[in-house]
């Protein structure tokens, strides 16, 4: 009785804890990111992840500051985790672009996802990510285009398939073309 009560007391407390220190860590990266200080922005949505380990909105923000700082790997890793955690994520009605503070640096960003991904043009991971970004960027050609590049490269890959499928699904039939 008194021993199960303690242990849920101090459990319960410890939770409590981390839970307060994971929205800070999350407030915190998506300040710093909106400041456009995208380095230490990743270290509080790394820091957030660490602290819940099922949270797929922390691996998203990291996702945006990983591209911000032109690290597409470790961004391709973290979206795909995101979507792993939550396939819900993909029929949400996301906005990359509403994420940022200034506008310019979004563009300059996609603009650079772009060449890099056209530069490595057998990577399924970067067609992937620049379909997700051009998808809840409100540019549903581009990602009906860059994922059926993905697709064909990695036709077996399950993320890809779930994401060119919610593409498919909501891109009118003349943004395929």
């Amino acid at each position: 009785g008194r021993y199960d009560e303690r242990r849920f007391r101090d459990w319960k407390a410890r939770y409590d804890k981390g839970q307060k220190a994971y929205a800070r860590a999350m407030s915190e990266g998506i300040r710093l990111f909106r400041e456009t200080n995208y380095v230490n922005a990743l270290q509080q949505f790394v820091l957030a992840a660490k602290l819940n380990q099922g949270d797929p909105a922390s691996r998203l923000h990291a996702t945006y500051a990983l591209v911000a700082i032109g690290n597409y790997d470790d961004a391709v890793l973290m979206v795909r985790r995101a979507i792993q955690l939550q396939p819900k994520l993909l029929s949400l009605p996301l906005r990359i672009r509403d994420e940022y503070g200034p506008q310019v640096d979004f563009d300059a960003h996609i603009q650079r996802l772009n060449q890099a991904t056209h530069e490595a043009e057998g990577d399924p991971g970067l067609w992937m990510l620049l379909g997700f970004y051009r998808y809840f960027s409100d540019d549903a050609g581009a990602a009906w285009a860059a994922l059926a590049q993905a697709k064909e490269i990695a036709p077996r890959d399950p993320i890809i398939s779930d994401l060119y499928e919610s593409v498919r699904l909501t891109t009118p039939s003349s943004a395929k073309r």
